[in-house]
């Protein structure tokens, strides 16, 4: 995998887990490569870009990784189907098989290689009926 690729989900798994307040220094989040060499390694020409772009020419780090965050959420292409939930027409259909393996697992019905068991109240997870 490319440093850029590594480096671009660092930031965003940075940018959408910390709140900006307790981002920590752009540096201790890239070790091989600094927010300047980052930004640099990116086309910044399109239009949608233009606050990531000025945030990054004037070396203001921490607006330039909020500005690309902002814009990653945004876009509409490609899709991203990590957060479907309330987006307007989309809808997500659930295995009718699943669900039912779920609601066993929640009365405690487990199944390991064939060999179902019921649990009580509490799940023994050393029990080995073999």
């Amino acid at each position: 995998m490319s440093p850029r690729i590594v480096a671009l989900a660092v930031f965003l798994v940075a940018e959408l887990l910390v709140s900006a307040e307790t981002l920590p220094a752009i540096p201790r989040l890239t070790p091989r490569m600094d927010a300047a060499q980052f930004f640099g390694s990116l086309n910044l020409e399109s239009s949608e870009l233009a606050s990531v772009r000025a945030a990054s020419r004037s070396e203001n780090w921490d607006e330039a990784v909020h500005a690309l965050a902002s814009y990653l959420r945004k876009r509409e292409k490609p899709r991203w189907f990590t957060q479907y939930v309330g987006k307007p027409g989309e809808t997500r259909r659930v295995d009718s098989s699943l669900v039912a393996e779920a609601d066993e697992v929640v009365r405690h019905l487990l199944s390991s290689v064939g060999i179902e068991h019921q649990f009580g109240r509490e799940i023994d997870w050393t029990y080995n009926p073999t």
